[in-house]
């Protein structure tokens, strides 16, 4: 294959976005933590799913978190669109929390 300029051309990296990542952080954990564990002696299905579904709830709900969170950043800085569509920032810094299946969002 004869290199080209389209081929040898590097293109910028960009900033990640929070959310982007805590998607590379958490997939690197993961490959690490799948790696870790069938690495050892006693590995079963029981104890693998068991140890995976706690770490991939953990993991998407640590992602829903940043994802709400740069969400709303994103609402109180852009106010123009905000105040279009009716809409005020009452009781910012209040602390919430939403409880779902997979746990508790902050």
């Amino acid at each position: 294959m004869w290199l080209n300029e389209s081929t040898t051309t590097l293109k910028p990296k960009r900033e990640l976005s929070p959310v982007e990542r805590i998607i590379t952080e958490i997939t690197e954990n993961l490959k690490r933590d799948f790696t870790i564990f069938f690495a050892g002696t006693q590995t079963d299905v029981g104890s693998a799913e068991t140890y995976f579904s706690k770490r991939i709830a953990e993991a998407t709900v640590e992602l829903l978190q940043a994802y709400y969170e740069e969400q709303d950043q994103k609402l109180r800085e852009d106010i123009i669109s905000r105040k279009e569509a009716g809409l005020s920032v009452e009781r910012r810094g209040d602390k919430r929390e939403v409880l779902t299946l997979l746990g508790r969002l902050e």
